[in-house]
């Protein structure tokens, strides 16, 4: 996984990070990171995860555990997850919240899918599962992810050398971490507000806005919130 990030960000886009420094270098932290593109996640990988920490863990879709992909993200620390029939996925949602409560760093993309250049809403049930039951304070840090297409150039160098002379910028931005304590995971409306304020930071770290409201509470959880 560091390898293709390391192909892209080399090939086809210039990665800029700032804010690494914010990044916590050990301790339970979930991260929260705004979802573009597939690139997404190798980009991060190499370019923040690894440059912090090696003990980082990844929340996907269960799609990318296919045979065909020869386990590459699974060996890099995914934990799959399918949104479609959750219960299938229990194990998966229990060994992510033990991953984190047991100090390492969980990347969770709480939109759940990609929202290109928009905010799609903060998705609870899964937040709030892997927050609750924790001993101790949680470090939560949220990361924007900012794709600025290339400079146009002209027609004729354009035909010249393609879109490998592109690259498209990738600028990460990483928050400071916030602090979620334990009496804050065991109360509905406190995590509720949380994760609506890292939304809110999220958004404004990938100069977007975001428009849905805060969710205090959660009815029948359909399928496609997990």
């Amino acid at each position: 996984m560091g390898f293709l990030g390391r192909c892209l960000g080399t090939l086809l886009y210039r990665v800029e990070i700032e804010g690494l420094e914010h990044f916590p270098r050990s301790g339970p932290t979930l991260v929260l990171v705004k979802h573009q593109r597939n690139e997404d996640i190798p980009l991060g990988f190499h370019y923040v995860l690894t440059a912090r920490r090696l003990d980082s863990w990844c929340i996907m879709k269960h799609d990318l555990a296919a045979p065909h992909l020869l386990g590459i993200v699974l060996k890099s620390g995914g934990i799959p997850i399918d949104r479609d029939r959750p219960m299938r996925s229990r194990r998966y949602f229990r060994m992510a919240r033990e991953v984190l409560h047991a100090g390492r760093a969980l990347v969770l993309f709480p939109e759940q899918t990609f929202f290109v250049n928009e905010m799609g809403p903060g998705k609870l049930p899964g937040f709030r599962y892997l927050t609750k039951r924790a001993a101790g304070d949680l470090q939560v840090v949220s990361v924007g992810l900012d794709y600025i297409p290339a400079r146009a150039h002209s027609r004729l160098f354009d035909r010249l050398f393609g879109r490998f002379l592109k690259r498209t910028r990738a600028i990460f931005r990483i928050s400071r971490p916030r602090t979620l304590s334990p009496i804050e995971t065991q109360d509905q409306n406190s995590q509720a507000e949380f994760l609506h304020e890292r939304m809110g930071e999220i958004a404004r770290l990938t100069n977007l806005k975001y428009p849905h409201a805060v969710v205090r509470r959660v009815g029948v959880t359909k399928s496609t919130d997990i």
